[in-house]
């Protein structure tokens, strides 16, 4: 919005990168569909953002609504089960978020980590890097044979 990326006050959605699982436990991009979502329901509409706090970086955290002030998209969003109440902003969309999950709606479908699960799930992950040389996998492969 005006070159300032808005975080939505109370909610927290899954990352672009987060998968889930479906109702039949298969896995499927969670993230990338709830962003899908949303952009889906906006389409062109424009909206009225009320900056709470500082904009640092060209990040602020904020409530937003439909131009027409009928939607505040962050209700809009959790009923739709595409997002969770974040309660350490505020309780006010937990109604929106039971609603979904009541109803099996977006993430309630199937399973999912919580948001902040997840990315604390990812940033405790080791970072393998793996190489491949010529000259690594002749002595490789020669001590994989003498283990058998």
């Amino acid at each position: 919005m005006n070159g300032i990326y808005i975080k939505l006050l109370g909610i927290d959605a899954p990352d672009p990168e987060q998968t889930c699982a479906d109702r039949h436990g298969g896995p499927y991009r969670c993230g990338q569909k709830a962003l899908t979502w949303l952009q889906n329901w906006l389409q062109e509409q424009m909206l009225k953002c009320h900056i709470v706090g500082k904009i640092e970086h060209n990040r602020a955290t904020g409530v937003c609504f439909t131009a027409d002030g009928q939607y505040d998209v962050a209700a809009v969003v959790t009923n739709a089960g595409w997002a969770v109440a974040y309660t350490q902003n505020t309780a006010v969309y937990i109604p929106y978020e039971e609603q979904a999950a009541l109803n099996r709606r977006g993430l309630w479908s199937g399973r999912f980590y919580k948001p902040w699960d997840w990315r604390r799930i990812q940033n405790r992950k080791v970072k393998i890097t793996i190489t491949n040389s010529k000259s690594d996998s002749t002595g490789f492969m020669d001590w994989i044979s003498g283990l058998f």
